[in-house]
């Protein structure tokens, strides 16, 4: 019962890879294209089941040749792409990203990448997006799978069970756990081999029930409606599908089902038009030209320094192509037919675990970078120096806003209302001499600017918790009120007005404060970038890599409207030349830790320059906190 060559699968290939090379370097445009890795998880189960079972069937199965015709389609291209990232890795990472890649080197050779990648879920070492193997992840699960399946196919035919019966069992299991971790811990739903192991059963399905579908194939309407509604169905999946939506759980029900009624019914017009030369051409290299596509993406921006235009990731796309081509034509085709490199190979594999334990033994070789770079490449947000959980707190604890908050005994009293940026302003302003700076009072959310109505995507727990927080700032009548947030989407005068208002009809002196620079990517993330491009450390000011925001000219228009002063970041930090990469001429006294919130130096550097345009500085003899 083999499973002759079918063209249309190829092209199906083509379709899923498209997909998802779509959804990583256009996801505005194809938001669930990463559903293409479960249609070729509904392919490989197809396959691989059809050639178990004639094998079986006809006697000629040996559990020594399929693992090694595995390792002569798996291992050429896989080799040397992991070869090859780590030399780039070498090249153009910090430590703590070539230590990252190490590991993920050491468990891609080892077909466990999705097992890493779910050790990594809560190690905020590194953003997602700066990983060149983290599309490995489905390679180590449909390798788990061609492990596991064969002893299992083997086992059930030695115990003369049914094949279709324990097949479609241990496909339910798995869909019910896929539905319920997806609800209760959605990344090792994501990554888990038990999770997955029903999309590539309901390829097995399809030769296991072969004659049944057959049989319903015959009628014409039936062909037709399989095919042309599956790939409909893939299609509505990766067009309708975001990162939003819970997966892969029940929604991948959808890119599964499409994929299985496509397989289904080769003679309908959607498996004609999928077996025309350009679809089946993509899907004989779909393989190579799925390894090849991210690193090309992640390296590209790296060495860019920003995010890729929508030309640049076409240009990405087109080197992909070129790469998997040539990986195809000269390393790929002359190898698989060659049963004696199948030693070879696997000694190559091994070398590339040995590179990785290597770099993880080695955490990253840090002496090829300065170590200067390597201070500033390396530092992370901090929660400590906001007083966050006392002062700093999300909008649903607001109530644990302690009284600690507010200096009574300084004067001036500057109480700083708004969110995280505000936290840093207010962290700034008390790290200033002891003997002249203001009181403060701190009153600072998650997320929350300082207004007191709903606005577009503001949550109705920041109204709330704001309406408490104007009451508190009445209550301790402070001198001034700094008013400062991201403000991206809440600068109009109808969104703030209600704020300053209730302020300024207590009499107490308001003043809205812009936003502090956003920058594209992390600005350590723009330091190791910068080094590994052009071998030097980032200027102290640079004219790139920072976003345009039209919330700093709106802000000065409504502050004028509502008749209070305004006082601007940006103009302390940025300039014609560009904007504040550090405080000082050391490399390691970065100004901001992530796109925009400012260390504790850049925060102390602008609320010293802050407190002197505003006149809040004065000498004070009660240093202490009340309560202290």
């Amino acid at each position: 019962m083999g499973i002759q060559y079918r063209a249309d699968v190829d092209g199906l290939r083509a379709i899923a890879v498209g997909l998802v090379i779509a959804n990583h370097a256009f996801e505005r445009f194809c938001p669930g294209g990463y559903v293409g890795v479960d249609v070729f998880f509904v392919i490989s189960g197809f396959l691989i089941t059809g050639i178990l079972v004639h094998e079986t069937s006809s006697g000629t199965f040996s559990l020594n040749g399929f693992y090694a015709r595995r390792v002569r389609r798996i291992f050429p291209a896989l080799v040397l792409v992991l070869a090859t990232v780590s030399i780039l890795g070498w090249l153009h990472m910090m430590p703590n990203e070539l230590l990252s890649l190490g590991r993920n080197v050491f468990a891609s050779a080892l077909f466990s990448a999705n097992l890493m990648l779910l050790s990594e879920v809560d190690y905020f070492d590194l953003a997602a997006r700066s990983k060149p193997l983290l599309h490995l992840w489905s390679l180590g699960v449909e390798e788990q799978f061609y492990l596991i399946w064969p002893l299992l196919l083997s086992a059930v035919a030695a115990t003369r069970l049914s094949s279709k019966n324990t097949i479609c069992i241990v496909s339910a299991i798995s869909l019910v756990s896929s539905i319920y971790l997806t609800r209760t811990h959605s990344a090792a739903a994501f990554y888990l081999p038990l999770t997955r192991a029903w999309e590539l059963g309901a390829g097995a399905c399809l030769v296991l029930f072969r004659d049944e579908i057959l049989h319903l194939m015959r009628s014409r309407l039936y062909s037709e409606l399989a095919g042309n509604l599956g790939i409909a169905a893939i299609a509505a999946a990766a067009g309708l599908f975001n990162a939003k939506t819970p997966f892969p759980g029940a929604a991948a029900i959808v890119p599964v089902l499409g994929a299985a009624m496509f397989i289904s019914a080769p003679g309908s017009f959607s498996n004609t038009m999928l077996s025309a030369r350009l679809p089946v051409f993509i899907g004989l290299i779909s393989y190579p030209l799925y390894l090849w596509h991210w690193p090309i993406l992640v390296f590209s921006e790296l060495l860019a320094m920003r995010p890729l235009s929508i030309g640049e990731r076409l240009i990405c796309v087109l080197a992909s192509l070129s790469a998997a081509l040539l990986t195809f034509l000269f390393v790929e085709r002359p190898i698989r037919r060659r049963s004696l490199v199948v030693p070879p190979l696997v000694g190559a594999m091994g070398i590339i675990v040995a590179l990785g334990i290597t770099t993880i033994e080695m955490n990253g070789f840090p002496n090829r970078i300065p170590e200067e770079i390597r201070q500033a490449a390396a530092v992370v947000p901090g929660r400590d120096f906001i007083r966050y959980g006392e002062c700093h707190v999300s909008a649903t604890e607001h109530g644990q806003l302690s009284s600690n908050c507010i200096e009574k005994n300084r004067k001036p009293l500057v109480a700083v209302w708004g969110d995280s940026t505000a936290a840093a302003l207010a962290a700034g302003i008390y790290q200033l001499d002891d003997r002249v700076r203001p009181g403060i009072a701190q009153f600072t959310l998650n997320s929350c600017p300082p207004v007191l109505v709903g606005a577009l995507e503001l949550p109705p727990s920041c109204v709330e918790a704001n309406r408490d927080i104007v009451g508190r700032i009445i209550k301790a009548r402070p001198d001034v009120v700094l008013l400062h947030a991201i403000w991206n989407l809440y600068w109009q005068e109808s969104v703030i007005g209600p704020t300053v208002r209730s302020l300024k009809q207590e009499g107490i002196r308001t003043i809205l404060v812009g936003p502090v620079p956003i920058w594209e990517q992390p600005l350590p993330r723009l330091y190791a970038n910068y080094y590994a491009a052009r071998g030097t450390a980032l200027p102290t000011r640079t004219p790139e890599g920072f976003r345009q925001l039209p919330a700093e000219d709106g802000l000065r228009q409504t502050a004028e409207k509502l008749g209070v002063q305004y006082y601007s970041p940006l103009a302390v930090l940025c300039s014609t030349s560009g904007c504040l990469t550090r405080t000082t001429p050391n490399v390691a006294d970065i100004i901001q830790s992530d796109i925009v919130h400012l260390t504790p130096k850049g925060a102390k550097f602008l609320a010293k320059q802050m407190v002197d345009d505003l006149g809040l500085a004065q000498r004070i003899e009660t240093p202490e906190w009340s309560g202290k």
